[in-house]
């Protein structure tokens, strides 16, 4: 009797509606016409997935073997590129005058009349200099590991902020309507580095202390160009100006 039902049903319903269900078999209601559909004799069919749906699903997809955190499949990375070591004269100057501070008291002739103030005053330069190799050390992790990654995609902005602190900024080329470099001053000229002004919609982006700033300038413009030119980018409607 219920096998009667389910045919009856299923007439009823029309072949279309049941069709139009097996699309979305997850669902509740599509479980039931399956089972109804195996009952009357209609099959499962496979709808192509479109170009566009496919790559936007490998867009999204984790690398196997990534050379940075949430790089897509396919995303070949171009370049990398960090901050000139420039930048971290302050705090090598800084942990110079801590070093000095220390070694100063050692110098007076007083120091050394009494044990006791000699052991205090050379106890106190080593607290000094540990303090200043940490002070070292905690500068070069933040230079080594803020960087910017350029992909055939996009261009991550990551800013190491301490030992546990990172922040990361994606743009994809699409996004950048102009790139701009500048150098100034005598000290940038002699050492070679300049600022990268990323200008897009949303506002501008910055990466400071670029070192060879003219060429890294010329190579980033030459990846989002061959990528523009593209049949993805086109297929993805992706604009450059």
């Amino acid at each position: 009797m219920s096998h009667k039902l389910l045919i009856l049903l299923g007439q009823l319903t029309g072949l279309c509606q049941i069709e139009s269900i097996l699309q979305v078999p997850d669902t509740a209601y599509g479980n039931i016409y399956l089972q109804m559909a195996s009952k009357v004799g209609l099959e499962k069919k496979e709808y192509p997935v479109s170009d566009k749906s496919r790559k936007g699903r490998e867009r999204s997809t984790p690398a196997k073997d990534p050379v940075f955190p949430g790089q897509h499949e396919g995303e070949e990375v171009q370049f990398i590129f960090r901050q000139h070591p420039a930048v971290m004269r302050k705090y090598l100057i800084l942990g110079l005058l801590i070093v000095l501070i220390g070694v100063a008291p050692l110098d007076l002739p007083i120091v050394y009349q009494y044990p006791w103030l000699s052991s205090l005053v050379g106890k106190f330069a080593l607290v000094m200099l540990i303090v200043a190799i940490f002070i070292w050390i905690g500068r070069y992790i933040q230079w080594y590991y803020s960087c910017t990654i350029v992909t055939m995609e996009r261009i991550i902005f990551i800013k190491q902020q301490g030992f546990f602190k990172r922040e990361v900024d994606a743009l994809f080329h699409g996004r950048i309507h102009a790139l701009d470099y500048k150098t100034g001053g005598l000290y940038a000229s002699l050492m070679g580095f300049g600022d990268l002004e990323y200008l897009t919609e949303v506002g501008n982006f910055y990466t400071h202390y670029v070192p060879h700033v003219v060429k890294i300038h010329e190579q980033i413009l030459g990846v989002i160009r061959d990528n523009r030119d593209s049949d993805e980018w086109r297929n993805e409607n992706y604009q450059v100006m």
